[in-house]
């Protein structure tokens, strides 16, 4: 028996994962999301269910590496990260810039900007490929229901400097999926994570580089090659 817990990243909800679900959801995977609580679902938090021997994976895209429980990863035993990182200012001459761009999303995140800024945030995910028509429609009528406080909250986090990988036990496995064109996330935040982790965890890193894709894409493209991992690993 496999267990899979979820986490979502910033802006975003558990329908992030809906067809990644279905192919996983079968009497082999026991699938739970985590839900930050942005839009009309209700903020949940997993736990792992008590099975013996039972393989542990952890989903996160983005940010949701920092927004999941700390205790998960300690009984983890394999985390696929999605265009995740550490820190996301980098530690370079970008990181004058990045800061400018991240607050000029934070002003926006108010009652009259916020919508149209959420939309903004997507469609740029999305890039360097079209948003997906049938997200985008979903994703539009959840905007009539926003937690700003949330969102402000979470939008902090940003601008940290962490030392998450502390927490990974030593025979954690990871398997890195790297957008090659991410117009969200500066390279170099995530190149230093991956760096971190390649080192403190040798030979039980994987790394898949998806060519022409964003920060966001059809999630459903990348199931086979975590079933692939999880089994030769």
């Amino acid at each position: 028996m496999k267990q899979i817990i979820t986490q979502h990243g910033w802006g975003l909800d558990q329908d992030i994962w809906i067809n990644l679900k279905r192919e996983f959801s079968n009497k082999d995977w026991i699938w739970k999301d985590n839900e930050r609580g942005y839009f009309s679902y209700a903020t949940n938090s997993c736990q792992w269910e008590e099975l013996y021997e039972a393989e542990r994976i952890i989903l996160c895209h983005s940010l949701g590496i920092h927004l999941i429980k700390e205790s998960l990863f300690k009984e983890a035993t394999h985390i696929v990260l999605i265009n995740s990182f550490n820190s996301f200012i980098p530690p370079n001459k970008q990181s004058t810039l990045t800061i400018k761009t991240l607050k000029r999303m934070e002003k926006k995140i108010n009652p009259n900007l916020v919508r149209s800024m959420l939309e903004e945030f997507i469609n740029r995910s999305f890039l360097p490929n079209s948003v997906d028509k049938e997200f985008i429609s979903k994703y539009k009528k959840k905007l009539k229901e926003i937690n700003i406080s949330l969102l402000i909250q979470d939008f902090q986090k940003l601008y940290q400097v962490n030392s998450i990988k502390k927490i990974f036990p030593k025979n954690t496995k990871f398997l890195f999926f790297k957008s090659l064109n991410d117009f969200i996330l500066p390279e170099d935040s995530i190149d230093n994570f991956l760096d971190e982790i390649s080192f403190s965890h040798k030979n039980k890193t994987k790394l898949i580089k998806l060519e022409n894709q964003g920060h966001l894409f059809s999630e459903i493209s990348i199931s086979n090659q975590i079933k692939e991992w999880i089994i030769n690993e």
